[in-house]
């Protein structure tokens, strides 16, 4: 079980690459916009549109990473002696659900839930962050289509 959790933080700790990426397409499109199309008002909603995605794309990106980060640590608290110590992992679970419930960084009703629920979860926002990631694109190949068109 312990080497599940170092697996998928070094994962979701790649979204980084992810992040610098939806920048780059972020910038580009906005470069586009402002030297080429600033005059055009249906470009304008492409750069809202790029605004938004790239706001949502920041925020998946921070949690991503922080779910990275909370495997680390609870993995390295993990026995080294006893990698399949259900007791020992249900006792770290409660008091991870206790700290984040503190902060009111989890809702009352996911409190408890397995871990094989969780990693699905962790996986589910990567897959977001990814699809994301490709609509910034789509953006931006239809912002530059629109503008070589002209």
């Amino acid at each position: 079980m312990k080497m599940n959790f170092y697996v998928l933080s070094k994962l979701l700790s790649n979204t980084t690459t992810f992040l610098y990426a939806g920048y780059i397409a972020f910038a580009l499109s906005t470069l586009s916009i402002l030297l080429k199309g600033w005059h055009q008002l249906d470009l304008y909603l492409l750069l809202l549109v790029n605004f938004t995605l790239i706001f949502v794309h920041h925020y998946l990106s921070f949690r991503v990473k922080f779910d990275a980060d909370l495997l680390i640590i609870l993995a390295d608290q993990l026995d080294e002696k006893d990698n399949e110590n259900v007791e020992q992992l249900l006792q770290i679970t409660e008091k991870l659900d206790k700290s984040l419930g503190y902060f009111k960084l989890i809702a009352k009703d996911k409190i408890g839930r397995n871990w094989e629920i969780r990693f699905k979860g962790c996986l589910f926002l990567l897959k977001i962050q990814i699809i994301l990631l490709i609509l910034q694109y789509l953006v931006l190949i239809v912002l530059l289509f629109k503008l070589l068109t002209q």
